[in-house]
């Protein structure tokens, strides 16, 4: 993100296929150790109508509520209101989210779950957790 402009109070979308896992992990992580210096949400490409109840487990024994969160269906008017775009997962690489003009786009190559496993669950949460803590460092360097 070198050199990106980024207004003072940045606002992330993570986009996932069902924004029922890794996307919505990502948006409570950034949210939880941003505190109101940066807005995030997340949204998928085709969502599933519950977040999956072993992302709600492993988000919960880091002390992060999301037990009431939902999936939210990716619209061109969410992609407009962000100014960065981390596609994860199958959604990373060529079929992307797009947004306005001068808005930032980045992909995670994090694996969907092949299984609802919380072990496979908690080590997705893990990398998720260190890749928010990095962006969240650059974030708030833009901003400075």
């Amino acid at each position: 993100m070198k050199n990106a402009t980024i207004p003072h109070t940045p606002r992330v979308l993570f986009v996932c296929e069902q924004d029922t896992g890794n996307s919505k992990m990502a948006a409570a992580f950034l949210r939880h150790y941003s505190g109101n210096r940066v807005e995030a949400t997340s949204a998928g490409k085709n969502p599933a109508e519950r977040v999956d109840p072993a992302t709600i487990t492993a988000m919960a024994e880091v002390g992060i509520d999301i037990q009431h969160a939902l999936p939210t269906k990716l619209t061109p008017d969410i992609t407009q209101e962000a100014d960065l775009i981390i596609t994860i997962g199958k959604m990373s690489g060529g079929d992307s989210a797009t947004g306005p003009r001068g808005t930032y786009a980045i992909s995670w190559n994090i694996p969907d779950k092949k299984d609802d496993s919380l072990s496979t669950v908690r080590r997705a949460r893990d990398d998720i957790e260190q890749r928010v803590q990095d962006l969240l460092n650059e974030l708030l360097a833009e901003t400075e």
